[in-house]
C-alpha cells in the first residue's frame, strides 16, 4: 500500500477525531489542505452512520476548474 503525504496538511487527525466521536456531533467537520485541492467534510447522522464528502480541486487556477466530489 502506498500512501501520500501532503507538505503541511496532515489529514490522519480528522479521521481520527471522527473515530473518537463515534457518539456522534452536532454540525459540519472540516479539513483541507493549505491550497484547497482537497478537501473533506463530515456529518453525523441518525443510526450511527457518518456521512463524508471528499471534494478534489486539482487545478483550482485554471479557468473553470475540475471539482469532482464524492
Amino acid at each position: 500500500m502506498q500512501v501520500a503525504r501532503i507538505r503541511d496538511s496532515d489529514l490522519v487527525p480528522f479521521p481520527e477525531g471522527v473515530t473518537a466521536d463515534y457518539r456522534g456531533w452536532e454540525g459540519e467537520r472540516n479539513w483541507q489542505t493549505r491550497d484547497q485541492d482537497l478537501a473533506v467534510s463530515a456529518v453525523f447522522r441518525s443510526g450511527g452512520h457518518v456521512g463524508p464528502t471528499w471534494t478534489m480541486r486539482p487545478w483550482p487556477q485554471a479557468a473553470g476548474g475540475l471539482q469532482p466530489a464524492a
